[in-house]
């Protein structure tokens, strides 16, 4: 049974990913829709938060919170290179637990008890002393990540997850920057900012597209990861 609250007017759904799963396309192959969706069905949604969590007394809920840092603008050429085992030994060092990353793009699960806010900070401020630049990270728990997929407004109309693409902001984005992007899409694009997310479905493909360029402008302030990334860290954080 698929359990909602209402957040801000819009219902956040806990639940139901078989209405986001089934008879698509995303399923098949090596996506892990399926795991996902099985999991977060079975968790509910707190109404003083408004956020998916598992279920009091779980093993998930005894355990100490699983966060998923994203790392923006790294590793795309020669220089701001963060090798992934280095970034492994050093936040294993700094006393995070359960280190493990996906992928070369910067996306990090461990294990702490800091809210997310003072993570980021704390992170930005390791990577930054270690590594010599600033790399900007973006942090949500896994119970926000299950909240985005399963918050997913695009469904069964997304084809190909490789070019579907959540960006992960800061804070909230606006009506204003909804606008803003919705002007730019075209050939089928669509574009959903919801909450702390932009979600962008590029039918043709990111490279030519004017929408992607605009949410990947610096000025936007977020990360994209694909929804391919996306599940699969769902999966790999206990989803």
């Amino acid at each position: 049974m698929m359990s909602a609250t209402r957040r801000g007017g819009r219902a956040v759904e806990c639940g139901g990913l078989e209405n986001r799963c089934a008879g698509n396309t995303r399923t098949q192959g090596s996506n892990p829709c399926p795991s996902a969706r099985a999991r977060v069905s079975s968790w509910r949604a707190l109404s003083d938060t408004g956020r998916c969590e598992p279920p009091r007394g779980s093993q998930l809920a005894d355990q100490v919170p699983v966060q998923i840092a994203l790392l923006r603008g790294i590793n795309l050429g020669p220089t701001r290179r963060v090798p992934m085992t280095e970034l492994r030994a050093l936040l294993t060092g700094a006393g995070y637990g359960a280190v493990r990353t996906h992928l070369q793009s910067g996306n990090v699960l461990l294990e702490s008890e800091a809210a997310p806010a003072a993570l980021r900070a704390q992170l930005e401020e390791q990577l930054a002393l270690r590594f010599g630049f600033q790399i900007p990270v973006i942090v949500r728990s896994r119970g926000e990540l299950g909240e985005v997929i399963a918050r997913d407004p695009f469904g069964a109309r997304v084809t190909d997850p490789r070019r579907y693409q959540v960006t992960f902001l800061a804070s909230e984005g606006s009506a204003e920057l909804e606008a803003r992007l919705r002007a730019v899409a075209k050939g089928g694009e669509g574009v959903a900012v919801i909450g702390r997310e932009i979600y962008a479905w590029h039918p043709d493909g990111i490279a030519r597209s004017d929408l992607a360029k605009l949410v990947a402008d610096r000025r936007t302030g977020g990360t994209a990861r694909n929804w391919n990334t996306i599940t699969a860290l769902w999966q790999l954080a206990g989803g």
